[in-house]
């Protein structure tokens, strides 16, 4: 079974809220990694305005079976790989954002951006993770947080999926 969640996706100013399952938003994220590496990861928040970064993430994975999802992100300070474990059942929203930036270095720039938010069953404490190549842009922090003020309520009125073991319906 595909665990299916709430994504905003925007492009370019045009938004709308979509259906993905984790499994595929895992197979962007690590493509994602793969060709624009180094990529940023940590914390962003709007109340109060903070950005975190944790260091550069190597991975993700949908571990269905277990309802887990995983970051492996290497520490900004120590090179240590580290492991953030969240349960499919505390992730709300997903975000897929793509806006053109005017770089002062590198000219027009289409710069992905992606997000989870997810909360924390034990703590009851909601987090936003980013998710940011650092060498697309010059100013790549700006970037995760500019684009986070303009997207985070996309997606945000649609209804959690129904989760069932069969997603088959009859035809109407």
């Amino acid at each position: 079974m595909s665990y299916r969640i709430r994504q905003g996706y925007v492009r370019h100013d045009k938004s709308e809220g979509r259906i993905v399952t984790l499994e595929a938003f895992a197979h962007k994220l690590n493509e994602y990694i793969r060709l624009y590496q180094p990529v940023l990861f940590g914390t962003i928040t709007l109340e109060p305005d903070a950005i975190y970064q944790y260091g550069t993430l190597e991975r993700v994975q949908a571990d269905t079976p277990q309802g887990r999802w995983m970051f492996v992100a290497r520490h900004a300070e120590t090179a240590e790989e580290m492991t953030i474990d969240v349960p499919y059942s505390g992730i709300v929203r997903t975000y897929d954002v793509e806006y053109t930036v005017k770089d002062e270095q590198q000219g027009d720039v289409a710069y992905p951006v992606f997000y989870m938010t997810a909360t924390d069953p034990k703590e009851g404490q909601t987090l936003t993770y980013y998710i940011g190549s650092r060498p697309l842009v010059s100013r790549p922090l700006d970037c995760i947080a500019e684009f986070f003020v303009r997207s985070h309520e996309v997606g945000k009125e649609m209804k959690q999926p129904e989760q069932r073991a069969c997603s088959w319906k009859p035809p109407e």
